[in-house]
C-alpha cells in the first residue's frame, strides 16, 4: 500500500487512543523489583550470587561484576596507567560521561565515523584515525546491533592497541552470552538496559594480570550503601508504575500542565548518574542487593522476550520499508549482522506537531535522548563524523517492545508513513 493511500485511510478514519505507549518500559518484572527491595535488608550469600553472574561471563578469573559500566572503564584507565595525551579512538556516538571519564583521565577522545547501514567503524576509518599516540579503540555497538569484532581486532593487533567493546546496548540475553575476542567487554544492566538489575555491569579482561590490577583498585573503594540502592529500588519501582499505559498518557499531560517538558523531564528521570560527581559517583563497589538482583535476573530472565523484541523489530522494519519512499524513512543498522532492536531509531523529519499526533494515537515517539556525537580535538588527525551528524540531526526513537502485539507494530508503521506524508 502506498503513502498517500495510507495517509488518505487515516484521514478518513482516525484512531485515538486512551493509553499510549512509554517511550522506554523497565525490563524487569514486579516480583524481581520486590527481591531487589527485600535483598537490601537480607543479601543473601553474595559470594554465591556473584559467582553464578561471573561463570556466564568464563568465570571469576575472566570476569568482573561492577557498579555500573562507567565504572568498569574508569577501573581500565586507572589500571592501565597510559601517558596524559594519548589518543582513544571511540565510536562516534557513545554516552557523554564516557567521554568525561577519557577527558578525566588526561586522555583525548578520537572519533571515528560509523558507516549507516552497518554502524559499524569503517576500518580505513580506523587507520585515518590512528597516531603513534594511539593506545585504545573503543567500540560501541549502538541500538542492539552487533559489530564483527575480527577486523577490529586485527587491526590492532599490527598497530599494538588494547580494544574495549561497549556492550551496553548489544546485550542478547543470558542464555547468548558468546565469547568476545576484544581485550575487554563491558555489559551494561543499568535502568534502561537490557534484563536490567537498575544498576551492575560486568566486564570481561583477558588479560589475567589487568584484571588482578582491576580487582585491587576495586576492592580499595567504598561500598555502595544498601540505603542508596534502596532508594533506586523506590524510584525506579515508581517509574515502572508511571510507566503502565493506563497511567502514562496521564503522568504525560501532568507534566504539561505544569509547565514542564515531558521530553527533558522524563529523560531527566532515567538518568543514573549526576555529570556533576561522576568520578566520585562510580568510584564504589556494587550494592550486596544490587549483585543479589543481578543474580536473579540471570537465573530468571527468559531469553524470548528479546527474541520477540527482535520478531517485531523485523516487522516494523519491513513494514516501514514497503510502505514509504526510501528517501524519507531511513533505518540505520538493517544490514548488522545481528540486531536485537533494543530501541528503534530511524532517520525522519518528524515535528513537534506530528509527534504529539503520535502521542494521541497512542505512542510515545521522541527524539530525545542521552547520546553525544563527539566532538573531534583541534590537534587530531581523527576528522568530522559527518555520518553520525546528519543522523542525530533529524533522530526519531520508536517504542518496539515484547509486549507489542502485531496490531501495535502495524499501526505504529502506519502512523509514521502517514506522518512522513503529511510533513
Amino acid at each position: 500500500m502506498k503513502t498517500f493511500e495510507i495517509a488518505t485511510q487515516f484521514r478518513q478514519r482516525p484512531y485515538r487512543a486512551s493509553v499510549m505507549w512509554p517511550r522506554k518500559l523497565l525490563d524487569i518484572t514486579w516480583p524481581n523489583l520486590l527481591c531487589g527491595g527485600l535483598r537490601c535488608l537480607w543479601p543473601g550469600n553474595i559470594s554465591k550470587h556473584e559467582t553464578n553472574i561471573l561463570n556466564c561471563f568464563g568465570g571469576p578469573e575472566k570476569a568482573l561484576v561492577c557498579l555500573s559500566v562507567r565504572s568498569g572503564f574508569d577501573l581500565l584507565l586507572q589500571s592501565l596507567q597510559l601517558p596524559a595525551g594519548s589518543e582513544v579512538i571511540m565510536s562516534a556516538v557513545t554516552i557523554p560521561d564516557m567521554v568525561r571519564i577519557v577527558k578525566h583521565h588526561g586522555l583525548v577522545p578520537v572519533p571515528v565515523d560509523l558507516d549507516f547501514e552497518t554502524l559499524a567503524p569503517p576500518i580505513q576509518s580506523l587507520t585515518q584515525a590512528r597516531t603513534a599516540r594511539t593506545k585504545l579503540i573503543v567500540i560501541a555497538p549502538l541500538f542492539g546491533t552487533s559489530i564483527p569484532m575480527e577486523p577490529i581486532i586485527t587491526f590492532a593487533r599490527e598497530n599494538n592497541v588494547l580494544v574495549v567493546e561497549d556492550c551496553a546496548q548489544s546485550f542478547r540475553g543470558w542464555d547468548n552470552i558468546q565469547s568476545t575476542i576484544a581485550d575487554v567487554s563491558l555489559y551494561s544492566f543499568g535502568p534502561i538496559k537490557t534484563s536490567t538489575a537498575l544498576g551492575g555491569a560486568v566486564a570481561t579482561v583477558h588479560d589475567e594480570r589487568l584484571l588482578s590490577q582491576m580487582r585491587r583498585v576495586q576492592a580499595s573503594y567504598p561500598l555502595q550503601s544498601r540505603f542508596e540502592y534502596a532508594q533506586k529500588v523506590m524510584k525506579y519501582s515508581l517509574l515502572k508504575l508511571a510507566s503502565a499505559r493506563s497511567i502514562y498518557s496521564i503522568v504525560f499531560s501532568l507534566i504539561k500542565m505544569l509547565g514542564r517538558d515531558p521530553d527533558t523531564t522524563i529523560n531527566q528521570l532515567a538518568k543514573n548518574f549526576s555529570p556533576g560527581e561522576l568520578i566520585k559517583r562510580i568510584r564504589a563497589r556494587p550494592a550486596k542487593a544490587l549483585v543479589a538482583l543481578l543474580a536473579r535476573q540471570q537465573k530468571t530472565y527468559p531469553t524470548s522476550r528479546i527474541n520477540q523484541r527482535m520478531n517485531l523489530g523485523k516487522r516494523l522494519t519491513s513494514q516501514l520499508r514497503q510502505g514509504s519512499p526510501e528517501h524519507m524513512i531511513l533505518i540505520p543498522g538493517t544490514a548488522a549482522s545481528e540486531h536485537s532492536h533494543w530501541v528503534f531509531p530511524l532517520k525522519v523529519a518528524i515535528s513537534d506537531r506530528g509527534l504529539s499526533r503520535l502521542r494521541k494515537n497512542g505512542f510515545d515517539v521522541t527524539t530525545k535522548h542521552n547520546l553525544t556525537v563527539i566532538d573531534s580535538a583541534e590537534d587530531t588527525i581523527g576528522g568530522d563524523v559527518p555520518g553520525m551528524r546528519d543522523l542525530f540531526s533529524r533522530i526519531a526513537f520508536l517504542p518496539v517492545y515484547p509486549e507489542f502485539s502485531s496490531a501495535d507494530i502495524d499501526m505504529l508503521a502506519q502512523l509514521i508513513q502517514q506522518e512522513v506524508s503529511i510533513e
